[in-house]
């Protein structure tokens, strides 16, 4: 016991009030001392080095800060620390835009890593002032700038890609493979390159390296380039070495996948790049694949599009048969709307589809969030934007074509949604190069893909 007190007063002597007027409410320590220098403090003054998990209890119950693993640290009031966190960004940023060559002294005066954010203020300081300090060229400090202000888009699900690959996997029958298990012994081993034979952009890798993963998990997918890269004939994509059986197992599945969100993306590519410099999104619908709208919606994003509603349940979007279904039974396009917001959650916008411009006029007046212009002409489309400027976002939609949808952007509507991206988008052809190890077969490789 008179050990226990003995170390209390010592952690009391050394703990004082730091000086903060009424904000200071318990014994902050004076300095800073890390556990190493209390260890050697206590073995010199009490005659036993005291650890860290001999003390942390002891400075709980004594209202004294630590620092984890490093030790005691004074105590700051909120207050203070607010106070401190601005004046530190105030003076980063005064650094960072009139003295570039002081941050970057800064930098260089870290000992530790620095965190992700002020790498990222490197990298911005750094392009703006000319790469050469950093050992870059100019082209690479472009490609930093654009990479920096491209939108990120959300990795796929690795449950849902395992569950929507081996239920591929199955009814392709590759874990079943007769013609593999016939020809193919089990230890040989192959290599090969993903090529693509079109041009397009590249979706679907993680889906791809999923495939093959599932049926050998000592099988390597080795991508050559990102989704959302563009690729010419004869591009390397990927490359795949390990057992051989596997390889060709899950050859065609892998490539399905693979080819399928690559036509996707490379479809919303250009329609993007058509609107390009114009505020307008172009975004998908739920006109996509049974099972596979969450890789297509991600092929979407990949390519540089965005998403509308998931499903039935995010958002409410009055078509024309809800408004025929409501006008059946004497309801005004005003009362279907009223009925809308009555039935739903107050967190899902409504919108309503309109194919006039008088309907356009009702569905503003009844309070409605968006109005999708349903199969417009241009000139029509136009008014309803100007009308609706304001008091709604305003959606095109309907016989949306790469022809056309840099006039429809023009009219100032908010979204372009085609259902095209996702129900028509031609595959982007894709093949797998097989090579055998030389050693282990007389047979020369199997080249191209898998019918």
């Amino acid at each position: 016991m008179r050990e226990n007190e003995r170390l209390i007063a010592w952690l009391r002597a050394h703990s004082g009030r730091v000086d903060y007027g009424d904000q200071c409410g318990h014994h902050p320590p004076i300095r800073e001392m890390t556990w190493s220098e209390i260890a050697q403090a206590t073995d010199e003054e009490l005659g036993r080095p005291y650890t860290r998990q001999w003390l942390q209890p002891k400075c709980k119950l004594l209202g004294i800060e630590t620092r984890g693993r490093k030790g005691l640290r004074p105590w700051v009031p909120p207050e203070v620390q607010r106070a401190r966190g601005a004046e530190r960004w105030r003076r980063w940023w005064r650094r960072k835009t009139q003295d570039p060559e002081g941050l970057e002294e800064y930098y260089a005066k870290r000992r530790k890593n620095p965190s992700r954010r002020r790498r990222r203020a490197r990298l911005i300081s750094g392009a703006s002032a000319g790469g050469q300090r950093y050992g870059r060229s100019d082209a690479e400090d472009e490609c930093i700038k654009a990479s920096l202000s491209q939108e990120v888009v959300p990795p796929l699900d690795p449950s849902l890609v395992d569950r929507l690959v081996r239920a591929a996997l199955e009814e392709d029958g590759a874990f079943r493979d007769v013609t593999t298990q016939a020809l193919v012994p089990p230890d040989q081993r192959g290599r090969g390159v993903v090529l693509a034979k079109g041009s397009g952009v590249v979706a679907g890798l993680p889906v791809a390296t999923a495939a093959f993963a599932a049926l050998d998990a000592t099988v390597r997918l080795t991508p050559k380039l990102n989704d959302g890269d563009r690729v010419e004939p004869g591009s390397v994509i990927a490359a795949v070495e390990g057992p051989l059986a596997p390889i060709l197992s899950a050859e065609r599945v892998a490539l399905n996948f693979l080819q399928r969100l690559s036509g996707v993306a490379t479809a919303t590519r250009a329609l993007v790049d058509a609107v390009a410099g114009l505020p307008v999104r172009i975004v998908d619908t739920r006109k996509t694949t049974p099972g596979l709208r969450a890789l297509e919606r991600y092929a979407v994003r990949v390519g540089g599009g965005h998403n509308h509603r998931f499903n039935l349940a995010d958002g409410v979007l009055i078509k024309d048969n809800h408004l025929a279904a409501g006008r059946s039974r004497g309801l005004s396009l005003t009362q279907v709307v009223a009925a809308a917001r009555a039935g739903t959650p107050h967190t899902l916008r409504v919108e309503v589809e309109v194919t006039t411009y008088a309907e356009a006029e009702e569905a503003l007046a009844a309070g409605t969030d968006v109005i999708l212009l349903d199969n417009m002409g241009v000139e029509e489309m136009a008014r309803c934007v100007r009308l609706a400027k304001g008091r709604a976002v305003t959606e095109a939609s309907g016989g949306v074509t790469l022809a056309n949808v840099r006039a429809i952007a023009e009219t100032g509507v908010d979204v372009i949604s085609s259902g095209a991206l996702t129900h028509s988008a031609p595959a982007l052809d894709i093949s797998l190069e097989i090579e055998t190890a030389p050693a282990q077969t007389r047979s020369g490789g199997t080249g191209g893909a898998a019918p």
